[in-house]
């Protein structure tokens, strides 16, 4: 008996999300496999066009590399700060992961831990207890993905910027809350940015980037814009939605 198909609108739990266009990295390895900071963005993606119109954009050379085992294309640009969009729902986590060998090898909330195993159907998601509990000590990182969107470059999806800077863990969900607060807007413009800092402690200096993301307004011109668009609401020109609080 064939199945009747059910509208999109009835299906219930269907969550909708951006396909994922590319990386943007703030590092790289050495050719001894040795992980470094970069001061500029690092671009990489399956799409060669893409990474071409994001070198016409912010500088530096394609080139082809291997993404694991799959190979893709890259650019080193000369920017250190972009433009970019912020798409509903940008940030994902932070999460506490566990990477080994550029492998996702557990997911942990500091209570359970979830394991990836190989079962006879493919890939089975295993409940272990915490890691860093049993072992006393910080083994996962907490891991921040910010999704973005880029101007000029042809619109394939969201492209990701994954940290596992705790220095971003702590700060980029508030401040994309804060931008897209003041915004009232469905997309909304904002600047990312690679900062140096450095870190003292136990008698070591510590030299580190962070991804920071800022507005592309001051606070005042955020403030008039919104003001412009409660005038437009109370003429009936415009239709605002209530901003989530923080």
């Amino acid at each position: 008996m064939r199945r009747a198909m059910t509208p999109n609108r009835e299906i219930q739990g269907l969550v909708y999300r951006l396909p994922k266009h590319g990386q943007i990295r703030i590092g790289k390895k050495t050719e001894k496999g040795y992980p470094t900071s970069l001061k500029h963005f690092r671009f990489t993606s399956p799409d060669r066009s893409a990474i071409e119109a994001v070198a016409a954009e912010y500088g530096g050379s394609v080139s082809s590399w291997m993404n694991g085992k799959n190979p893709e294309w890259e650019v080193l640009t000369e920017a250190s700060e972009i433009a970019v969009m912020l798409p509903p729902d940008p940030i994902v986590g932070p999460m506490f992961e566990f990477w080994k060998q550029s492998v996702r090898l557990f997911e942990c909330d500091r209570v359970t831990c979830t394991k990836v195993v190989n079962g006879p159907e493919g890939p089975e998601y295993q409940h272990v207890p915490c890691r860093c509990l049993d072992e006393g000590k910080d083994v996962c990182t907490p891991t921040t993905r910010l999704n973005v969107l880029l101007h000029n470059v042809p619109l394939g999806g969201a492209w990701q910027l994954r940290t596992g800077s705790r220095a971003a863990a702590e700060e980029l969900p508030g401040m994309v809350q804060v931008v897209q607060l003041i915004s009232q807007r469905t997309m909304t413009p904002a600047r990312l940015a690679i900062e140096p800092r450095t870190s003292k402690g136990l008698g070591k200096v510590k030299h580190y980037v962070v991804p920071v993301l800022r507005s592309g307004s001051t606070l005042a011109e955020l403030m008039k814009q919104q003001q412009e668009l409660e005038q437009l609401e109370a003429k009936g020109l415009l239709e605002l939605e209530e901003p989530d609080t923080i």
